[in-house]
């Protein structure tokens, strides 16, 4: 495993590191190390698959290792060459802080009984669902207390960000305890309970769409999924020489830095340096959204969604709000950041429609108004951003099919089919279960941060009071979308909404820092039990992020039968019973190197989440029909028409099935027709049988 390691850390380096850095020096004005991390991770994961894709589409093969080494080489070259020619980006001349009045003496007595009740409800004694109603009232009125009393509630500062070495000292202290910490909710789990394993069951069905994209360039015939990842893990498989499982196995914990350095980036750049690090901390420690996409293997919403979003936002306030001299390279950069996007997952798209949709009715007006400047930069992003993805959107997704199904039509194929059939599909969270799924003490301090912001923007200058309110768009257009089933994912509108809560409960945890006249008791109270309700959190998270997962669907029975199907592989099909939710199914398919005729149980076909429509729902049926009627003659002809060369039975299956395959199907059925069905390989728990007819 050491091995593996230090192998996929060097092909990470070379592929995400390297481009990245030269071309973030190129692009993006960083002021400080953990800005150059975020910046070359954001760009490479852009450029690279790009390039690939392009060089995959030209000669029409796979993902090669000659494309996957010229693709990297080209970035870092055109990069290099780019520099040499134009130089490095200028840093800002000026970065926005915002000062908030600290909150008033009742104010501080609400919020000292409001740490009071999120720490029961962290440790358990109180009830989230039952009590989170009870909390609103007092949220609200902490929001009203905040400004009793005070002159201007907000003001803002322009300053010359020009770091001491005292400065500088502790940022690096403090980027290096968040990014340590975050590694180490990663990794606990995995590296106690899973190795050589890792918990998740959608690394399995991401490793079968990778191996599509190595042999045949392309993986939408078996789901409708945008290309970037899964090239970008084919590239790092092959300078690793790692498979892709591997690949996950090693890197997908480190994943849980980023929405620590997208937050970090973002509060940075809007809202002030010092409010960098409380929302990389809220961000990656406190919020549980991250550590649980990475529970159930879901990581491109983490790369996406928590990541490449918060740095797009970080971009347009940079854009119009830091007084650069040239913003071609800006713009430039904010097109390539909302092009990643798209490359990179379905739901993030929209949820890149709606910050745009945000930025060009907030802010293009005002700009084309007071700033021609900003909003020729802004408008030409925006439209090199909508060329670029153009072809991915096109390839992808049957473009006219999904709008006609937005639009209420019936859809008949493709991803307008999903598209139409995703809809009302999930139940959303309901608001009293929102902060136990997220976080008791980050929620509620997210929501007065929330409020503190509202009241605030009134007293702020209007590009910058727009630009705040992107922040506030964002946050709401999440939680609102989370609370209809007519949104496609409610449940990751609701996991997201933590990466706006992190800078909202930033906002709110600084400010209460700020200078207090007389009331310096209470607010040395509200400030003990609010750090000790956040610490006990924490601490909380680390603990259960270490903790054996539900969600380790492979075993070392599975591993060994899918190596031997992997050995004996000499073409044809496999159909494999259902087990788990189809999730082992998933697993021996991405390491026996097969992808199609998995089977799983017909209420899973009913959930058009859980098997896509079309020609692969069909197959599954079809699959399905042949592990309960191993004798029939239509399963005869499915063998014979599809090629099916092994059956592979789990045990237990049974109990997956409706009824009355309960009562007359049983684990060793196929050993009733030793014409048609030979034992070939059995271990604990799994059997595989040689399909004779």
């Amino acid at each position: 495993m050491i091995e593996k390691i230090l192998l996929a850390y060097l092909a990470a380096l070379i592929v995400i590191g390297l481009p990245g850095y030269i071309w973030s020096k190129l692009l993006f004005p960083c002021i400080d190390w953990v800005e150059r991390i975020a910046a070359s991770i954001a760009i490479s994961i852009g450029i690279v698959p790009a390039i690939a894709l392009l060089l995959t589409r030209m000669s029409d093969t796979g993902i090669t290792p000659a494309i996957a080494y010229t693709s990297v080489i080209l970035a870092i070259a055109i990069g290099i060459a780019l520099y040499l020619l134009l130089g490095p980006s200028p840093k800002p001349e000026m970065l926005p802080s915002l000062q908030i009045s600290s909150p008033s003496a009742p104010a501080l007595v609400g919020i000292s009984a409001l740490a009071v009740v999120a720490y029961a409800m962290i440790i358990g004694r109180l009830d989230v669902q039952k009590y989170s109603p009870r909390v609103v009232p007092l949220v609200l009125a902490i929001g009203g207390l905040w400004f009793l009393a005070k002159g201007r509630p907000a003001k803002l500062w322009w300053v010359k960000f020009e770091p001491s070495y005292k400065s500088r000292a502790l940022s690096y202290l403090q980027g290096i305890l968040v990014i340590l910490l975050s590694l180490f909710r990663g990794y606990s789990g995995p590296v106690l309970r899973d190795w050589p394993y890792i918990r998740g069951h959608d690394q399995y069905a991401h490793a079968i769409m990778t191996n599509l994209m190595i042999s045949q360039g392309y993986s939408r015939d078996y789901m409708i999924y945008p290309p970037g990842f899964h090239t970008l893990t084919a590239i790092l498989s092959h300078v690793s020489h790692l498979s892709p499982l591997d690949i996950y196995i090693v890197l997908s914990p480190a994943l849980m830095i980023l929405p620590a350095l997208g937050c970090y980036v973002l509060a940075s750049r809007m809202i002030g340096p010092r409010y960098a690090f409380p929302a990389a901390v809220f961000a990656s420690l406190v919020f549980d959204s991250s550590w649980l996409y990475l529970v159930v293997g879901i990581y491109v919403d983490v790369i996406t969604g928590q990541f490449l979003l918060a740095m797009f936002l970080a971009t347009v306030t940079t854009i119009v709000c830091n007084k650069l001299r040239n913003l071609k390279r800006q713009a430039l950069l904010l097109a390539l950041l909302g092009f990643t996007i798209v490359l990179y997952h379905t739901v993030s798209t929209l949820y890149l429609a709606i910050i745009s949709l945000a930025v060009i009715v907030l802010l293009l007006p005002y700009l084309l108004w007071k700033d021609r400047r900003d909003a020729v930069a802004l408008a030409s992003s925006f439209l090199l951003m909508a060329i670029l993805s153009l072809p991915v959107l096109w390839e992808t997704y049957d473009l006219p099919h999904v709008i006609a199904a937005f639009l209420g039509s019936t859809a008949k194929r493709g991803a307008a089919q999903l598209a139409s059939s995703l809809l009302h599909t999930q139940i959303p969270l309901t608001i009293a279960r929102l902060p136990n799924y997220l976080s008791p003490i980050g929620f509620w301090i997210g929501c007065i941060g929330l409020l503190v912001l509202l009241v605030s923007l009134v007293f702020l200058p209007p590009r910058y009071r727009l630009t705040l309110a992107l922040l506030l768009v964002w946050g709401i257009a999440f939680f609102g979308a989370a609370r209809t089933p007519t949104s496609i994912s409610p449940w990751r509108f609701d996991r997201d909404t933590a990466i706006p809560l992190s800078i909202l409960s930033a906002v709110a945890l600084v400010a209460m820092f700020g200078k207090v006249r007389r009331a310096w008791i209470i607010q040395l109270a509200a400030l003990t039990l609010i750090i000790f309700a956040l610490f006990t959190d924490i601490q909380r998270n680390l603990y259960f992020s270490s903790l054996p997962s539900g969600y380790l669907v492979m075993n070392r029975s599975i591993e060994a039968a899918a190596e031997w199907l992997k050995e004996h592989n000499d073409g044809g099909r496999i159909i494999s019973t259902p087990y788990i939710h189809h999730a082992a199914n998933n697993a021996l398919l991405a390491i026996a190197g097969y992808s199609e005729l998995e089977s799983a149980p017909a209420d899973n076909l009913r959930d058009p989440r859980t098997v896509l429509p079309g020609e692969q729902q069909q197959e599954v049926s079809l699959s399905l029909w042949v592990v309960t009627h191993p004798d029939s003659g239509r399963t005869i002809q499915i063998l014979q028409q599809y090629d099916v060369r092994y059956i592979v039975v789990f045990e237990g299956f049974e109990k997956y099935l409706d009824e009355p395959y309960k009562e007359t199907i049983s684990s060793d059925i196929f050993l009733d027709y030793p014409n048609l069905y030979r034992l070939e390989y059995q271990g604990y728990g799994v059997m595989i049988f040689k399909v004779l007819a």
